[in-house]
Parts: structure tokens; sequence; C-alpha cells
């Protein structure tokens, strides 16, 4: 259980650490409304690309997040 990392708190001093709380729920909720709206392979791409947009902007390491998807 150690190794598994999704929704583990990564301490850092990023723009998106510093984001208020209430703000980075609003944003979980709309990025999952979006999924469910998604039809296909255009929106899905894009859906990719907000999620790696976001780790650069926490400063998460891609190699940490793919370490916890094995």
């Amino acid at each position: 259980m150690q190794q598994l990392i999704i929704g583990r708190y990564i301490p850092g001093n990023s723009l998106i650490h510093q984001l208020d709380p209430r703000t980075k729920l609003l944003i979980v909720f709309l990025y999952v409304f979006v999924v469910f709206l998604a039809n296909n392979a255009i929106s899905y791409g894009f859906l990719f690309l907000y999620a790696l947009i976001a780790l650069f902007f926490a400063k998460v390491p891609i190699r940490y997040v793919l370490s916890g998807l094995k």
C-alpha cells in the first residue's frame, strides 16, 4: 500500500500547491465532468495533455507518476 501514489499528497511549493483548496476541488470536479463528456480520441488527447500540463505546474516528476501506474 506504500507504493500507491494516486491521491497521495506530495509536498512542494509549486503554483498548484499554492492554489486555494476550493479552487483545486472545482478544477477536479470540472475535469471529471469533462471526462464523462469525452467521446472521441481528440477529446481524450486534450484531457491527457491537460493532465500533463497540470503535472508540469505541480512540479511532480513524471518518473514518480509512472512508478505508481505499474
